[in-house]
């Protein structure tokens, strides 16, 4: 990634994970922990993501990223099983209540509700079928 300093505007290459791999293990952090969860940041990154870069996203990559980062944690990446996964996520009541009072402690999730960010989460789910 290129990274231009503010100080006298050299441009510095850093080294990042591409948006397919974090995407990936946010949500296979996501999906694994299911309901008992209490990381809504995860939640969030998605969202911005998927909503910021959408167009950057190669889906096909995001694909393979998904698969190989379930595979290496153990984890079941059935298009069915993801999608079920976060309905359950997206309509327990105690997720809910984590999700309104990270948006209470973080100013920047102000307004966004949790209903969006588990349909981005549907959403790009449907993308990688």
């Amino acid at each position: 990634m290129k990274y231009e300093s503010i100080i006298d505007n050299e441009i510095i290459d850093i080294l990042t994970y591409n948006y397919e791999t974090i995407l990936a293990e946010k949500l296979q952090t996501i999906i694994s922990l299911g309901v008992s969860s209490s990381r809504s940041k995860d939640l969030f990154d998605i969202y911005i993501i998927t909503k910021l870069k959408e167009t950057e996203i190669n889906y096909m990559e995001l694909k393979k990223a998904i698969e190989i980062t379930f595979t290496e944690r153990e984890t079941n990446y059935d298009q069915r099983y993801l999608r079920e996964s976060i309905i359950k996520i997206s309509v327990n009541k105690v997720q809910k209540s984590i999700w309104e009072r990270y948006t209470k402690n973080n100013y920047f999730v102000k307004g966004l509700s949790y209903e969006d960010v588990t349909t981005s989460i549907y959403k790009l789910i449907d993308k990688i079928s």
